[in-house]
């Protein structure tokens, strides 16, 4: 075999080599928890909702608000939740009535859940939540 020849054999060896070694690098060193300096090509866009299945996007987390913070900007599209000691124990009312419909707290056998309001319409909502001893209210404004 000529020299020229054996020349090439040896760099299309060491270029399929490395075409290997590159292309299983990024599995072996997140395997490992080794080192990795390369950059994600992953978008990095914050609190953006990522496409589910059908191109539809994910659930947002819903609107919390407690004791302290009682006022809240609620989207059509996302679920108010009070975050309130002993959940079980609070009653709501809403002035005006017909924007959000309430969801009891409570046991719920394996879990205590909090409670909840989804929205109906748009509007502002003066919410009186009481658990027999105190009344806390919300401001709560449903926005398209």
């Amino acid at each position: 075999m000529s020299r020229s020849r054996k020349t090439i054999l040896v760099l299309a060896a060491v270029l399929a080599s490395l075409t290997l070694a590159a292309c299983g690098e990024g599995s072996e060193v997140g395997e490992e928890g080794g080192d990795n300096d390369e950059v994600s090509s992953a978008p990095l866009t914050p609190n953006a909702p990522e496409a589910g299945q059908g191109g539809q996007a994910q659930v947002l987390p819903p609107i919390m608000v407690d004791e302290v913070s009682t006022t809240a900007s609620l989207p059509m599209t996302n679920t108010l939740v009070f975050n309130l000691t002993n959940p079980g124990a609070w009653s709501f009312a809403a002035e005006p009535g017909d924007l959000l419909e309430f969801t009891p707290g409570g046991d719920q056998g394996t879990y205590i859940s909090n409670p909840s309001a989804r929205p109906l319409k748009p509007g502002v909502a003066q919410v009186t939540a009481s658990d027999g001893t105190q009344k806390i209210v919300f401001t709560i404004t449903v926005t398209q």
